[in-house]
C-alpha cells in the first residue's frame, strides 16, 4: 500500500468565519425553466374558505427590543436577510423544490411555511438565517423584495466571538437538519462539523488526513485548496465502515484514491465495500502474501491495479447491481474485488496459502467457509446472483 500524503493536523483545521450570502441575490439566480412555472402566484388559499391566507398577527422587529439570550417572534424584512455558506446551504438554493411547492399551493402558504429562525447582527443590521432561507425566497417570488417574513429573531450575543456565535447557529441548524427537516448528507455534514459534532469533526479530519476530502465541507478548508483532488460523498458511510474495522476504513480510503480513475468520485458503498474485503478476508490475504514471499499490502496493491489499470475495469461496472440486490449492492462489490483477486492470482501464477496448485483451482472458491459465512444473512436467491459473480 503506497504512502499517502499525510497532512499534519496543524493543517487541517478549519475556518467557520461567516461567509455570508445574499439571498435576494441568489433568488434572481432561478433558472427560467422553473420561474416560469411559479409565474403570477402570490398568497395561498385558505382551504376552508377558499379565500387568501392570512398571515400571523405579530409585531414587526422595529417595534421590540431584541434580547440575545432567547428568540421573539415578529416580522423581519427579507431584504436585510442573509444566508451563511459557513453551516446553511446558502450556495445550494434548491429552485426545483421550491417551484414544486409553490405549485403544490398555488402561492406562498402562510400556514404551512410557520416560522424561520434569525439571529440579528446590529452592526452591519443584517439577519442572518439559521433555518428558512427556502423560504424567504418562495416569499420573494410571490410577493417582492420589501415583503416581511414571520421569524423567531434575536441578537447575537456580543458577549462572545464571531466564531462562537457561528457555532452555535449551525448547532440549532444541525438539529432541525437531520431530526426535522432532512437534508442532503453532504449539507448534513456541513452544519455538523461547524456545530463541533465530535464524530464528523473526528471523521472528517481523519479522511482529510489521508489527503482525501470530504463533499460539502472542503470550502473550511481554503489553505488545501488545489491539494486535495478528490472527495468522499459521505461520511456516515465511513462511520458505517468502522464498525466494521477503523484502521482498514482508513486503508480502503487511500486506496480508493490512489487506483480510481481521477475523475471518480469515492461512495459510501465504495468505502464499506473495500473494507469489508480488506477486513473479512485479511486472514486468507496474508497467508497467500507469506506463502509468495509479499507483503499484505503489496498484495492488495497489485489486486487493485490489475483490476482497475491492467484490466482497466470500469467504475460503474463495479457499482452496477441488480434491482432485486439493491440493498446488499456492498456484497456485490466485494464479489467483484474477490473475482479479480482470483483472476490475479492465476494470472500471476501465485502460490495458494493451501497448498492447492494454481491450476483452475481460484484463490477463493464459492463453497469455501470463509465465503459462506460472509454472506449467511443473504437470502438464497441473492446468494446465487451475487455467486454468479465469481462463477460465471
Amino acid at each position: 500500500m503506497s504512502n499517502k500524503l499525510k497532512f499534519l493536523s496543524s493543517e487541517i483545521k478549519p475556518d467557520f468565519s461567516r461567509q455570508l450570502v445574499y439571498l435576494i441575490d441568489k433568488a434572481d439566480e432561478i433558472p427560467t425553466r422553473y420561474r416560469d412555472k411559479i409565474d403570477g402566484l402570490t398568497i395561498a388559499k385558505d382551504y376552508l374558505t377558499g379565500k387568501p391566507e392570512k398571515p400571523v398577527d405579530a409585531p414587526n422587529v422595529e417595534d421590540i427590543d431584541l434580547v440575545d439570550d432567547r428568540h421573539q417572534l415578529c416580522y423581519v424584512p427579507i431584504r436585510q436577510c442573509w444566508g451563511d455558506a459557513v453551516f446553511n446551504r446558502a450556495n445550494e438554493i434548491n429552485f426545483p423544490q421550491i417551484s414544486k411547492n409553490l405549485e403544490k399551493s398555488q402561492g406562498y402558504s402562510f400556514s404551512t411555511s410557520g416560522a424561520i429562525d434569525v439571529v440579528y447582527d446590529p452592526e452591519h443590521n443584517k439577519f442572518i438565517v439559521s433555518k428558512g432561507q427556502h423560504r424567504i425566497i418562495m416569499l420573494y417570488y410571490t410577493h417582492d423584495a420589501n415583503a416581511r417574513i414571520l421569524a423567531f429573531a434575536k441578537k447575537i450575543n456580543e458577549s462572545y466571538s464571531e466564531i462562537a456565535n457561528v457555532k452555535a447557529n449551525a448547532h440549532d441548524h444541525a438539529a432541525d437538519a437531520t431530526q426535522y427537516a432532512p437534508q442532503k448528507l453532504h449539507q448534513k455534514t456541513c452544519s455538523l462539523l461547524v456545530a463541533e459534532d465530535p464524530e464528523v469533526s473526528r471523521m472528517v479530519a481523519s479522511t482529510i488526513a489521508c489527503g482525501v476530502g470530504v463533499q460539502g465541507v472542503m470550502h473550511h478548508y481554503p489553505d488545501l485548496k488545489g491539494r486535495i483532488k478528490r472527495n468522499i460523498d459521505s461520511v456516515f458511510a465511513v462511520k458505517e465502515a468502522e464498525k466494521i474495522c477503523k484502521a482498514s476504513t482508513y486503508d480502503a480510503i487511500k486506496l480508493l484514491d490512489e487506483y480510481l480513475p481521477p475523475k471518480a468520485q469515492i461512495t459510501g458503498k465504495m468505502i464499506i465495500g473495500l473494507t469489508q474485503y480488506l477486513k473479512m478476508f485479511r486472514d486468507k490475504i496474508e497467508k497467500t502474501a507469506k506463502k509468495n514471499k509479499i507483503s499484505f499490502e503489496k498484495f492488495i496493491d497489485d489486486v487493485l491495479d490489475y483490476m482497475w489499470n491492467k484490466r482497466r475495469y470500469e467504475v460503474k461496472k463495479w457499482l452496477e447491481g441488480t434491482s432485486s440486490l439493491r440493498h446488499n449492492i456492498v456484497y456485490l462489490l466485494v464479489a467483484k474485488l474477490v473475482k479479480f483477486t482470483n483472476e490475479y492470482v492465476t494470472f500471476e501464477r501465485l502460490l495458494l496459502a493451501d497448498d492447492r496448485k494454481n491450476d483452475g483451482n481460484d484463490w477463493m472458491s464459492t463453497d469455501e467457509k470463509i465465503w459462506t459465512t460472509y454472506l449467511e444473512k443473504v437470502d438464497n436467491v441473492q446468494r446465487q446472483q451475487i455467486n454468479y459473480i465469481i462463477n460465471g
